[in-house]
């Protein structure tokens, strides 16, 4: 067609119909048509085997799939009031909950996802960082849940203590003009 509809494949085969036009009685100026004999053909123009009694088409609809891409920040009060001496990282963990049908791919196929945000020396927070875009290629609401990993045992996290909250990640989607749309909201669990 000249113009196609988002997430809508198109069946590319086409058919040759052949009818025989005859004339049974030349007196009477009649003709005979004979049923049409219809051969399909895909694509690539290779014959179809079967018996065919029309043209049928089939297309085929799956909405255009959508991203989205969550976030995380880390805040650290400063209990001593002094500046953060130096950098650190926090590294968090986002994993979908087990329940959720399926239709969310993770980037690389991975069963979680990690995000690693660094509060710069002298700062107290750190601007949102993205887990990596989540793939969304049914409607349905689909859950994941946020936590901070434990910090580096290293000596040089004495001090910090870990953030304990649990949150939750609520992504709907929903089709709209035959394309899929999120609409995320995270929830703090009380733990």
């Amino acid at each position: 067609p000249d113009w196609e509809m988002a997430g809508v494949t198109y069946d590319k085969s086409y058919y040759r119909v052949a009818v025989t036009v005859s004339d049974t009685n030349q007196t009477d100026a009649e003709l005979e048509i004979s049923a049409p004999v219809y051969t399909k053909y895909n694509e690539k123009g290779e014959e179809v085997t079967g018996t065919f009694t029309q043209a049928d088409f089939e297309n085929s609809y799956e909405p255009v799939p959508t991203t989205y891409n969550p976030q995380v920040t880390k805040s650290v009060e400063l209990v001593s009031g002094e500046p953060i001496p130096a950098d650190k990282e926090f590294s968090f963990t986002l994993t979908p909950d087990s329940n959720n049908e399926e239709g969310a791919v993770l980037p690389g196929g991975v069963s979680s996802l990690t995000a690693e945000v660094t509060v710069k020396a002298g700062e107290t927070s750190a601007a949102a960082v993205g887990f990596g875009e989540i793939t969304f290629n049914k409607e349905g609401t689909y859950l994941f849940k946020i936590t901070e990993d434990n910090l580096k045992q290293d000596g040089t996290y004495k001090g910090y203590s870990k953030d304990e909250s649990e949150w939750t990640l609520q992504v709907k989607v929903e089709e709209v003009d035959y394309r899929l749309v999120a609409t995320a909201s995270y929830l703090k669990d009380e733990v």
